[in-house]
């Protein structure tokens, strides 16, 4: 591949070999799955490739017949290329070696290719099966850079494919030496190539794929620089949309992208652009069109999602391109994006569940397979049934999670009404360089902004760092640390890797210009009450104390927590209410102290009436508004909260810890977790003081499987939790005056809690004593 060779034209040629990569991958596993039930017998799709590709070099090895066998070589060699080019790891059966040429030759023989060098010129068994297995190693080999080898199987007469009804296949061999051409710099011979085969497509006008011969001939044009380039794009999505058979979608999302891109680079007219922006909406109706019906969304680790993440990456790069009059395309496919459901992560620690949410979240697995026979001759439920009764067993919104709807722009901004909201997205392009970074900015009224932006590279060295190791509030300290001593001039670092970061380039101020964008500070500047501001932050951002940033660009500290009261959410599409509930009625108590190994409870036991004690409060309740101390209440935490409808907030305050499915409350005889918070009902408002628990790290390979989200999917409207290990005796502090804030008048627990870090802001306390508190809301 040669360097100079356009970005643009690059990431169209690498987007499509995704996409056909994917298909024919989905295909294979998919044949599979519904012989040998693997969906029943592996953790995910990852496993399942590997299983899958056992399965046929079995098969390409034993006394099968030669079909059978060729095509068991070919699923092999797809399974193996496309695991590799989106970096799932695929594991060879033990005892075997194969290299994608050598499984891809391995069909060809099996067809009756039999020369030395793995290229035919006589009869063979089959002349449609060996057309379509040349192309598919003509594909493995210029995936590889043996271009030479490549074109060897790609250049045929069409005279030898003129029976058994494989002529359509020519649009894919011409395809591959376009795109060898192109690759090698070589891509004003394409013209030239594509002017001999001309003859060819005149009496084949209605053959289906030969878009694919119009779409690298355009591809070429456009490499070259020669507005030829449109025509051909024109032809191809002409092509692509008329026809009928499975690789419509793909193919109509692959041009149609490269469609847009190419108005979008030449930054031609008013037209060109709303023409660009309106194939990214169709492009982003066809990604969700097609993901859904690959049965991707409640498989969502398997590769194939990777697939789209990166088609939606591709999209969001051309709604940042285009401005102002994409925005709305940019948040839409940020929705889509974070929109993968998690019932495959749910399903892999199904012994956590309840058995009624296990029960429901296996049949929606087994709905997405496609419709099974019972025993009575009826097949199972459908997803719409299923939906509702996850709906009616949990909640709404752990519906809504596992089986997402379209996203709603117009209810969404309803629900968001006056605040602001700011949702942050970082996605892998189909060039699988490194990842792009997105934010959009919805302003009370609904006015959107979309943009990528480019973080300051120390902070996000730093953040990264965090959520490798998990130390956050380690790295914080240490900069203070470093703050203290700035007259002895210490370098404090952090490794890792080998790399080292230097602790004092640290800055809140930096920080902030680097994340939040440039209107938004202005808006924080002007004078007034504080903004209600939503985030949706993804990846590292997903570790931001937002409330320590400091928004003033002049000497001054003005924190964002001064100028905002801040919530956060996994994802937009998690929400359900405009604000968080007013904080009211029954308390439920339960405060792991001291005696119990557990932590510093003396502030939060005052702020309830209690004497003064580092000893716990086993189970108790109190009236919210009431004077009077909490009243010992027999039983445990989860027997309590089956009392539904009867408690307005909860307070516990535990050692946390754990990751995913496995984070947990550390409650003496009732360890909290996950699975086991899923099951419960919980009141509007919930403060767990405790560490780790509301650390909400949303990631485009993985979706925020945490207690936060257990206790919002289960009935919760506001959790306010620790976003790593929370300093002891500051989360006390925070905890007692959020107590003492619901207690004097009716607040939200979002509210009680801006009021807490305030407070902690003018007494002076440092960072990690009250940033790493989050109100998380759905």
């Amino acid at each position: 591949m040669t360097d100079d060779l356009a970005a643009s034209v690059r990431r169209a040629l690498a987007r499509d070999d995704l996409l056909m990569l994917a298909a024919d991958a989905d295909q294979a596993v998919g044949i599979v799955r519904q012989r040998e039930a693997l969906s029943k017998l592996t953790r995910d799709e990852k496993s399942l490739f590997s299983i899958a590709l056992e399965h046929y070099l079995t098969i390409a090895g034993s006394d099968e017949g030669w079909a059978t066998k060729a095509r068991a070589w070919k699923h092999a060699g797809v399974i193996v290329r496309f695991c590799r080019l989106v970096g799932i790891p695929v594991q060879m059966p033990e005892g075997t070696s194969y290299t994608t040429g050598e499984m891809h030759a391995g069909s060809l023989r099996e067809l009756g290719d039999v020369r030395a060098d793995g290229y035919p010129d006589q009869p063979v068994r089959d002349l449609t099966l060996h057309a379509f297995h040349r192309h598919e190693m003509a594909r493995d080999l210029r995936l590889t850079g043996r271009f030479d080898e490549a074109l060897g199987l790609a250049q045929v007469s069409p005279d030898a494919l003129n029976a058994a009804g494989a002529d359509p296949h020519m649009a894919h061999l011409m395809y591959e030496t376009g795109a060898v051409y192109i690759l090698r710099g070589q891509a004003a011979q394409v013209e030239d190539v594509m002017a001999e085969m001309a003859s060819f497509w005149s009496s084949r006008e209605g053959v289906p794929t030969r878009y694919r011969a119009d779409l690298v001939g355009a591809v070429a044009y456009w490499a070259t620089g020669d507005a030829r380039a449109e025509a051909g794009l024109r032809s191809a999505l002409n092509r692509v949309r008329a026809m009928q058979d499975a690789e419509q979608g793909i193919g109509d999302l692959s041009v149609t992208l490269a469609m847009a891109e190419y108005l979008a680079e030449r930054d031609g007219s008013d037209e060109d652009r709303a023409e660009a922006v309106e194939l990214g909406r169709h492009a982003l109706r066809i990604a969700d069109d097609v993901r859904g019906r690959w049965r991707v969304i409640a498989r969502s680790r398997a590769p194939l999602a990777v697939v789209f993440q990166r088609v939606y990456g591709d999209i969001a790069l051309l709604a940042a391109r285009l401005g102002p009059e994409a925005a709305e395309l940019g948040l839409r496919v940020a929705l889509s994006a974070k929109q993968t459901g998690f019932a495959a992560r749910i399903r892999t620690g199904r012994a956590l569940m309840s058995p009624r949410v296990e029960g429901i979240i296996n049949d929606i697995v087994d709905a997405e397979d496609g419709p099974r026979l019972g025993i009575d001759g009826t097949t199972g439920k459908s997803l719409d049934t299923l939906r509702f009764e996850l709906e009616q067993a949990v909640s709404p919104m752990l519906a809504d999670t596992v089986l997402p709807p379209p996203a709603d722009l117009g209810t969404l901004t309803r629900v968001i009404g006056d605040r602001y909201a700011l949702d942050y997205l970082e996605l892998t392009d189909s060039l699988a360089e490194a990842p792009n970074l997105f934010r959009t900015l919805i302003r009370p009224g609904g006015r959107i902004a979309f943009e990528r932006f480019e973080p300051d590279p120390f902070h996000a060295a730093f953040f990264h760092h965090a959520r490798r190791y998990r130390n956050l509030a380690m790295l914080l300290n240490r900069v203070l640390d470093h703050e203290a001593d700035l007259d002895r001039d210490l370098t404090s670092t952090a490794t890792a890797q080998g790399a080292a970061l230097d602790l004092a380039e640290f800055d809140w101020g930096v920080l902030a210009r680097s994340v939040l964008p440039g209107s938004l500070l202005a808006d924080l500047a002007a004078d007034g009450p504080p903004i209600k501001l939503l985030i949706s932050a993804h990846s590292w951002l997903s570790l931001v104390p937002w409330p320590a940033l400091d928004v003033c660009p002049d000497d001054r500290r003005v924190r964002l927590v001064e100028r905002a009261v801040i919530t956060q959410t996994p994802a937009f599409t998690c929400l359900q209410h405009p604000a968080p509930p007013l904080v009211t009625g029954e308390a439920l108590i339960r405060l792991v102290g001291r005696d119990e190994e557990g932590v510093d409870v003396r502030a939060e036991r005052l702020a309830w009436g209690l004497p003064g004690s580092t000893d716990g409060v086993r189970l108790s309740e109190c009236t919210i508004e009431s004077e009077r101390e909490p009243v010992r209440r027999d039983g445990r935490l989860a027997d309590a909260l089956r009392d539904q409808g009867r408690w307005g907030f909860v307070h516990i305050a535990s050692h946390g810890a754990g990751e995913g499915l496995a984070q947990y409350l550390n409650i003496p005889g009732e360890s909290l977790s996950f699975g086991r918070a899923l099951g419960l009902k919980w009141p509007g408002s919930v403060l767990m003081a405790s560490c780790h628990v509301g650390q909400v790290i949303n990631v485009t390979e993985a979706e925020p499987i945490t207690l936060v989200m257990a206790l919002l999917n289960g009935g919760a409207r506001c959790v306010v939790a620790g976003i790593d290990s929370v300093h002891d005796e500051g989360t006390g502090r925070a905890a007692s005056h959020i107590v003492r804030a619901i207690r004097e008048r009716p607040v939200s627990l979002d509210f009680a809690l801006h009021d807490a870090q305030l407070a902690a802001v003018k007494n002076g306390a440092p960072e990690p004593e009250w940033a790493l508190l989050g109100a998380y809301t759905q």
